[in-house]
């Protein structure tokens, strides 16, 4: 997103903002804002799964398997924003 923003910016277009329909936590967000790009996250994937894990459509061991990895990942992307 970052690269098609830098080449309609390129050809003189103008892009602030971006709608993300699902963050998945892995800094993404930070470097949208880094490139001038305002993200609006619509979902996050961590939400996106406690709700699929309360409404039984994942079993209890993939929601903590996934609930594990966007943790992981979301503090190594704040470390590495540090």
């Amino acid at each position: 997103m970052i690269e098609a923003a830098e080449v309609i910016r390129d050809q003189g277009g103008v892009v602030n903002e971006l709608v993300v329909l699902l963050d998945r936590q892995q800094g993404g967000q930070q470097r949208l804002r880094t490139s001038r790009i305002e993200p609006h996250v619509l979902f996050k994937i961590s939400d996106a799964m406690t709700w699929l894990h309360s409404v039984g459509l994942i079993e209890h061991e993939t929601y903590e398997t996934i609930r594990d990895y966007t943790e992981e990942e979301s503090r190594a992307s704040e470390a590495s924003a540090s």
